[in-house]
């Protein structure tokens, strides 16, 4: 299994159209901790993965396809 990063989540959170509080709703977690996980400040766990998966609507692949491009991107920056 392809795990979360801050980055997803931010990524495809935002691209939805999701503020922090409805993604947090959604997952049933606080809008702090989706804050929180979004600066990398609180790590996703084996609780929290499957809850902003499905909040979110991903999948290994996208979440694979998403990473790949932000190192892409991100690489090309520096």
């Amino acid at each position: 299994m392809t795990h979360l990063t801050p980055e997803v989540v931010r990524i495809v959170r935002q691209f939805k159209g999701m503020t922090q509080a409805e993604l947090g709703k959604t997952a049933g977690i606080s809008q702090r901790m989706v804050a929180y996980i979004e600066a990398g400040a609180c790590r996703i766990t084996e609780r929290m993965e499957p809850k902003l998966r499905q909040a979110l609507g991903i999948d290994d692949q996208t979440i694979r396809e998403i990473q790949k491009i932000y190192q892409r991107v991100t690489s090309d920056s520096n």
